[in-house]
């Protein structure tokens, strides 16, 4: 096969920012699957939603025979940097295009900046902007260099070498997204009605199929601000509903982590403005706190609608969206207002982590260890030595997938996971009594992390120096700075405001408190405790200790 006339073709269309579909679509785009040393034909792409995993992995669209051309230095006798520059702009392009077809991004605020963060290793952060940087200057030359400039300001084989080490990384991540099975759980049925969760990257055949089978009249999307900065779920929606007559509408909720009873009842306004009917469908996209508001709008509007549940955190997807849980803050204690409800489904794509802060991201690993630390010694390896400068889908699959089952083998005795003796409050009480003190602005698993060293400490000082509790705040405490590290409190209350908020707790019975003790190693057992003048001085130099240990 001639190459050249496949690099010229590259060049043109990037040179000329030509639109990348049809240029994907036509029989030139489709020579670039061939190997030099192999005539197999290729079967063209005829439209986008034909566009898969393998066409981008393979030299179908062209990032093998770029990694091949940048690695040989076969340029056919054209401008080297302009060739290194536009395969590398090609590769990006195409990789965006897949991944706006399996996410709904939102294509205003879809650049490569935006694709950095949600696909690359944040290693390679530096190289990947000086490519972008080097590949704007070159292919628009925007400071007119000449030849001997561009000589003189870039070293070819460090420009490659660049070139390679994202481009091999983007590739690699792809393979990884190819081998990443589907995976189906449910929740424990609650009066004969299951609900099934979907752990996958392709969403949007779930969520269309999902969609399909329940033909709603109406479908309200609630989501919050962070969330639709990236995506946008009613277009994505819009393009594969079935009823042409059936109204799209969007709810954005502000400010969604405070989580307050007039936040919800805007919502639920908003639905009875839209005139939503008993036919209609709620979809909560978003993490936990949107995924509360949006299932009470679900259980109260008409005493309970249909709604699809499409978490977008590590944490939701773990935990808040699994159950039929659902609640909003007081004045004075969190989740204190409350229903219980079901959704149709839970559709989880762990792509979504991809732009989540390092915060966050360990917010829901800490909530994943909580579940190691009490049931699985495997779990707890897998969370500890998770890698959070590289995004690897099976790792984080593995993780969403054996959380959840856990979870879910507590729900089967509980599926209301109302009982507070479950061992899934560990570390909750003082973690509760945080988050409301700091109006939600840390996040829960955060909280969860420094209640976990707390409450160990709670133990070992109310059952003394000889017992096994020392021993366990040594080895909670350990873990727990593996997943957080370097964790700081960023509300300023005092210990004793903190201890005072925890008897607000919303498990408390008469005047006793349950709290989750560690006996032993995946050993969890409840301890109720009588609220009196010793718990209150023993939570104070707890929670003193915990944040001795993390300042």
């Amino acid at each position: 096969m001639e190459n050249k006339s496949i690099l010229l073709d590259i060049l043109n269309h990037v040179k000329n920012e030509t639109d990348i579909s049809k240029f994907l679509f036509s029989s030139k785009a489709s020579r670039a699957s061939l190997d030099a040393d192999n005539d197999v034909s290729v079967k063209p792409i005829k439209n986008i939603s034909e566009l898969s995993i393998e066409d981008v992995i393979n030299a179908n669209l062209g990032i093998d025979f770029c990694l091949k051309t940048l690695q040989s230095n076969d340029f056919n006798g054209l401008d080297e940097y302009k060739m290194t520059a536009c395969l590398f702009k090609w590769c990006i392009k195409i990789t965006m295009l897949y991944l706006s077809q399996i996410l709904p991004i939102k294509p205003t605020s879809y650049n490569e900046n935006t694709f950095k963060t949600l696909f690359l290793d944040s290693a390679l952060d530096n190289e990947y902007e000086n490519m972008m940087t080097f590949s704007t200057n070159i292919v628009e030359n925007e400071h007119n260099l000449s030849s001997d400039e561009v000589n003189a300001k870039y070293s070819k084989s460090e420009i490659r070498k660049k070139a390679r080490n994202v481009l091999t990384n983007i590739k690699n991540k792809l393979l990884t997204i190819d081998n990443a099975n589907d995976v189906e759980l449910s929740l424990p049925a609650i009066d004969a009605i299951q609900c099934p969760i979907y752990i996958s990257i392709n969403m949007k055949s779930q969520m269309e199929k999902v969609v399909n089978q329940i033909v709603p009249d109406k479908i309200l999307v609630i989501s919050d601000t962070d969330v639709c900065k990236h995506y946008d779920l009613a277009c994505m929606i819009n393009s594969f509903v079935k009823d042409s007559n059936c109204e799209i509408f969007e709810y954005i909720v502000e400010n969604s982590n405070k989580k307050t009873p007039s936040q919800m009842l805007d919502a639920l306004m908003f639905a009875e403005e839209k005139r939503l009917t008993k036919a209609s469908l709620i979809i909560i996209f978003g993490g936990g706190s949107v995924g509360s508001i949006g299932g009470m709008v679900a259980k109260l509007y008409f005493r309970g609608i249909k709604f699809i549940y499409v978490p977008t955190t590590l944490l939701s997807q773990i935990d808040c969206a699994i159950g039929c849980k659902h609640s909003v803050n007081g004045h004075f204690g969190k989740n204190k207002f409350g229903v219980y409800h079901l959704p149709e489904a839970v559709i989880i794509n762990p792509l979504f982590i991809g732009t989540l802060s390092v915060d966050h991201k360990k917010s829901g690993l800490s909530e994943a260890l909580k579940y190691g630390l009490c049931q699985s010694k495997t779990l707890m390896s897998k969370v500890i030595n998770y890698n959070y400068t590289c995004f690897n889908i099976i790792s984080i699959m593995d993780i969403i997938t054996e959380t959840i089952k856990c979870k879910l083998e507590y729900m089967k005795e509980d599926p209301y996971a109302s009982s507070p003796e479950l061992h899934m409050e560990f570390g909750h009480k003082i973690a509760h009594a945080l988050e409301f003190l700091s109006e939600e602005s840390m996040p829960h698993g955060i909280c969860v992390a420094f209640g976990m060293v707390a409450e160990a400490k709670l133990f070992s000082i109310r059952f003394g120096e000889a017992s096994d509790a020392i021993s366990m705040v040594s080895y909670i405490t350990d873990a727990v700075k593996k997943v957080v590290s370097n964790l700081e409190l960023s509300c300023a209350y005092t210990s004793n405001e903190i201890a005072d908020a925890v008897l607000y707790d919303n498990k408390r019975r008469k005047d006793a408190i349950p709290f989750i003790r560690l006996v032993s190693e995946q050993n969890p057992s409840v301890e109720w405790i009588a609220e009196d003048d010793v718990l209150m001085r023993q939570l104070e130099e707890s929670i003193a200790f915990a944040r001795e240990c993390f300042s």
